[in-house]
């Protein structure tokens, strides 16, 4: 369990965070949406441990975010940033994911059977055999971001924080994005919480959606409560909501009125 408390954060003297509030349990998937520069990002770096300078408190299962070890933090929580540099990579695909079972690796004892399997089966998830023994930083961009993304899942983490996860994907490896993520839940011991301008992949995949505005947390909602005018009002967008055909859940669909 995430429980943040009067959590605030200024960067350059510039407020970023403000006087947030959250819970997030163990079972859940947690969608965060909001305008660019509403503080998603920094509300995940916050969560992760990655910045300490804020005001007020992060607690991971009652510890401390801020006090913890980073070893504890690494064991615990697993993220992947949409702006992070990956200029050193010099693994093959397969190498380089199983990489992310080292914290969890014996001293001088070879990599277990588990930490196999569950490398073997996220390389299968996002279909990635086929590049298993080609060097990471060959690969296209498109394959490049799965990989990237496949390395937080095989930690296995109790909490794992995805920060726009399906920004540049095509359509069948966003479908994989959301199988890996529905996999990581589904046995109600992990929290999953997803920062993202995809509106529709949250809507099909979060349990619960956080709707950001100007450093805080406007207001949360069940998925299937969104409608167009929550949209125009964080947005200011102009939309048309069908339901999916197979779960029933919201689809989000833009359109354009006053050109010609």
């Amino acid at each position: 369990m995430i429980k943040i408390d009067i959590l605030s954060y200024k960067k350059n003297n510039i407020e970023i965070l403000k006087n947030i509030n959250a819970v997030f349990n163990k079972s859940e998937i947690i969608g965060i949406i909001g305008k660019s520069g509403s503080g998603k990002t920094s509300l995940l770096k916050a969560i992760a441990g990655i910045f300490k300078d804020y005001e007020g408190d992060i607690l991971l299962n009652n510890n401390s975010v801020k006090l913890l070890s980073n070893k504890n933090k690494r064991n615990h929580i697993a993220f992947s940033f949409s702006n992070n540099s990956y200029d050193i990579i010099d693994d093959t695909v397969s190498d380089y994911l199983m990489q992310s079972r080292k914290l969890f690796k014996k001293f001088l004892s070879p990599f277990t059977d588990f930490d196999h399997q569950i490398t073997e089966d996220y390389l299968k998830l996002f279909k990635l055999n086929e590049y298993r023994d080609k060097k990471v930083l060959t690969l296209s961009d498109g394959i490049f971001k799965k990989v990237i993304l496949a390395f937080p899942f095989i930690k296995n983490a109790e909490v794992l924080l995805l920060d726009n996860p399906t920004g540049n994907l095509d359509l069948e490896s966003i479908s994989l994005v959301q199988k890996a993520v529905l996999k990581y839940s589904i046995n109600g011991d992990k929290l999953v919480i997803i920062a993202s301008n995809d509106l529709n992949f949250l809507l099909q995949t979060a349990d619960r959606i956080v709707i950001m505005e100007k450093g805080t947390i406007d207001s949360e909602i069940n998925p299937e409560m969104i409608d167009a005018q929550k949209i125009y009002k964080h947005f200011n967008t102009e939309v048309l909501i069908s339901r999916n055909i197979y779960n029933g859940k919201p689809d989000i669909h833009q359109y354009l009125k006053g050109i010609g």
